[in-house]
C-alpha cells in the first residue's frame, strides 16, 4: 500500500544559519494527519484550523482548533473549545494573522461547498471565540 504523505503531522523547524530541518519532540493533544488546513502564527502560538483527513479511504472536512505553544521550547499541542460561530468544516482555506491576537479565515472547499464567507478568532479571550467579521 502507497504511504500517504499528506498524513504528516510533525511539525517541521528549519534551523536558522544551517538550514537544515528538524522534526522537534511534541507534547500534548496533537491534530490528526491531514492536508489542506492552516497554521497561522499570533503572538507565541500557532493556530491550527480546518483541513481534510482520511477516515477509511474517505475524506472527512475538518472545523477544529488547535493551538501549538511556540514560547516555552516544547511545543506542546492543545485542542481548543471554543465559543461562538464555529466556521462549517473545510479545506483549503486561507487564513491570515489580522492583529496582535486575532486571525481571519476565508472561503475554502466543503462536502460539495465552496465557501466565500469569513471568520475571527479572538485568542485570547479566556476561551477563544470565533465571530462573524463586523
Amino acid at each position: 500500500q502507497r504511504e500517504r504523505r499528506w498524513q504528516r503531522t510533525a511539525p517541521m523547524v528549519c534551523e536558522q544559519g544551517t538550514c537544515a530541518w528538524e522534526t522537534p519532540e511534541q507534547t500534548g493533544d496533537k491534530p490528526c494527519g491531514r492536508s489542506g488546513h492552516t497554521l497561522s502564527v499570533v503572538g507565541r502560538r500557532a493556530f491550527l484550523f480546518g483541513g481534510c483527513a482520511d477516515e477509511d479511504g474517505n475524506p472527512v472536512y475538518l472545523n477544529d482548533t488547535y493551538a501549538l505553544d511556540l514560547a516555552s521550547g516544547t511545543f506542546g499541542w492543545q485542542k481548543l473549545e471554543v465559543e461562538g460561530k464555529v466556521p462549517a468544516p473545510r479545506w483549503r482555506h486561507t487564513a491570515n494573522c489580522i492583529s496582535a491576537s486575532s486571525l481571519m479565515i476565508f472561503g475554502g472547499i466543503g462536502e460539495k461547498t465552496r465557501y466565500a464567507d469569513c471568520a475571527i478568532l479572538d485568542t485570547e479571550s479566556e476561551v477563544p471565540t470565533w465571530q462573524d467579521p463586523q
